[in-house]
């Protein structure tokens, strides 16, 4: 239930031996606590519930500190993005909230170090991490003191995109076809379905790829290939869209 003006509250419960209580911060993008003062449910102390006894909880917020910012793309406002802040030093923290329309965030997780990663709408580019990184590994660590405010400043990584449409040899769609395609500089891939019309597009990072094609009954790269070493390479610029419309082979 929610603390009153005072911050008690009071909640009836039947007799049920030993429970655990969170705390939750009433600010979104905040981060909970259990008792007595437990960063989480594993450690929480057990509050002992017994018939006709009044038990009484009082508890103290950990300090926090505060991570705030804003999330562009091309410099036009990005909003409805995610944005997590995992802790470096235990799996089980982390924190989220969303930019606004203002395309801001805001934060407050415990003191400590966190790696910070964007989340983007399905359709308008890929996530990131701190700093542009396209990976955990790459990005730099965020570290948050007691009160204090962290500002971020962070801009989309530039995109493209590339579609295609999948056929067989009389025309019609190859539907429900997966098409991967592969970053193999990086060793990355990212990963489409092809629709009811044979049609297909992904978000990527502007560079060079190779698409393959996996029906339920056969596998072939793009353009019309059968290995990957014949593969026609499929280059994606910045902002710009890639076709790459491609006939099973018989």
């Amino acid at each position: 239930m929610l603390t009153g003006t005072n911050g008690e509250y009071l909640i009836s419960y039947p007799p049920a031996g030993q429970l655990r209580v969170a705390v939750a911060a009433a600010e979104r993008g905040a981060t909970n606590q259990w008792t007595y003062r437990r960063r989480s449910y594993t450690q929480a102390d057990p509050v002992t519930v017994t018939p006709r006894q009044h038990t009484t909880v009082n508890e103290r917020l950990f300090p926090s500190g505060v991570i705030t910012g804003r999330f562009t793309r091309n410099g036009a406002p990005a909003p409805n993005v995610v944005v997590y802040a995992y802790s470096q030093t235990s799996t089980a923290e982390s924190v989220s909230n969303w930019t606004a329309a203002d395309v801001t965030f805001r934060l407050r997780p415990y003191p400590g170090s966190y790696t910070i990663k964007f989340v983007v709408p399905s359709g308008t580019g890929l996530d990131q991490w701190l700093g542009g990184a396209e990976s955990q590994s790459a990005t730099r660590p965020v570290r948050v003191g007691a009160d204090q405010t962290m500002v971020l400043d962070e801009r989309q990584l530039p995109v493209g995109l590339v579609r295609g449409r999948l056929t067989d040899a009389s025309g019609q769609p190859s539907v429900g076809s997966a098409v991967v395609v592969y970053d193999t500089t990086r060793g990355r891939q990212f990963q489409a379905t092809t629709a009811s019309d044979g049609t297909w597009f992904v978000t990527v990072w502007p560079g060079t790829y190779a698409v393959r094609y996996e029906t339920g009954t056969q596998v072939q790269w793009a353009t019309g290939k059968r290995s990957p070493a014949t593969a026609d390479p499929v280059v994606v610029a910045t902002n710009g869209t890639t076709v790459v419309d491609d006939v099973l082979l018989p």
